[in-house]
């Protein structure tokens, strides 16, 4: 007798955890990698009823709305002129110095061409 309600008793319990489970694995536990392109194909998703690939899509356009937001932010606070700034000074003292160094190098390569001394080898 003991057996029979065990049976009984599992029978009825996979049935309910079947009842529960199969949904949420039909919902969650389905990967469309081989049937969809990419993460980008989201027709696909739907029609295939691909929640966590959904939910991956989902993660992604949120991060990259964070991620737009910050550098939003950071043009709105004024980073991206100061660095731009600090660049645009570097990059002007670079050319600066090197056309500085030019001229000094002309210079005295003039300086040095205008006097030599010329010698005079007769034979």
């Amino acid at each position: 007798m003991g057996s029979v309600v065990s049976q009984a008793a599992n029978g009825i319990g996979g049935i309910v955890g079947n009842a529960f489970a199969v949904p949420i694995k039909t919902l969650f536990g389905v990967s469309c990698e081989d049937v969809c392109s990419g993460p980008w194909d989201l027709i696909c998703f739907i029609e295939h009823l691909c929640v966590s690939d959904l939910l991956k899509l989902l993660m992604i356009f949120a991060l990259s709305y964070m991620t737009l937001m910050f550098f939003y932010l950071l043009f709105k606070i004024g980073v991206c002129q100061c660095i731009g700034r600090s660049l645009c000074k570097m990059c002007w003292a670079a050319c600066e110095t090197y056309w500085f160094a030019l001229d000094d190098i002309a210079c005295f390569l003039w300086h040095k061409l205008k006097n030599t001394k010329r010698v005079n080898r007769r034979r």
